[in-house]
């Protein structure tokens, strides 16, 4: 993964953000309606799951795909819903295109085929990154998932 600087819900965001314990990465957008907050719901469900466990938890971090209505102060309303500790973070186009190419990541914004209410969609990969404690990515996973499916696959990568 290239090198990134991206302002965050919790401060600036580097690649060292990732290094020194187990991450889930995802892109998303705020105003998806299906995806997304199942995702994080998801990820909330398996963080709670660590923490009964007597494990940490993965951090979680969410990299939102639609930079012209995903501000700082929209996602530091919406992600903490689903978990406090989860980490919303946005970028510019511009910095968007290299860190989504480096994972394989699509993201299409239909902004000229706006509703009746100015919202559009955003097409979009499902997909969450595992990446190790040394800030490399260590595995992938395919949505949908149960709760205890992506527990006990991620449980298993961090034990070996």
């Amino acid at each position: 993964m290239p090198p990134f600087s991206l302002p965050s819900t919790q401060g600036t965001l580097t690649q060292e953000s990732l290094s020194g314990h187990w991450t889930f990465l995802l892109f998303g957008y705020t105003h998806c309606p299906d995806v997304c907050p199942t995702d994080l719901a998801l990820l909330a469900s398996v963080s709670r799951s660590f923490k009964r466990s007597g494990h940490p938890a993965p951090q979680v971090l969410f990299v939102s795909v639609d930079p012209q209505r995903d501000s700082l102060s929209v996602l530091g309303r919406y992600i903490p819903a689903f978990d406090p500790s989860f980490i919303g973070a946005q970028a510019t186009t511009a910095q968007l295109s290299p860190f989504t190419q480096s994972l394989g990541v699509y993201a299409v914004l239909h902004n000229q085929e706006r509703d009746g209410r100015g919202n559009y969609a955003v097409d979009h990969s499902s997909t969450i990154f595992l990446f190790n404690p040394s800030g490399r990515l260590q595995a992938s996973f395919q949505v949908p998932q149960t709760p205890d499916q992506l527990f006990h696959e991620t449980q298993a990568i961090l034990e070996n």
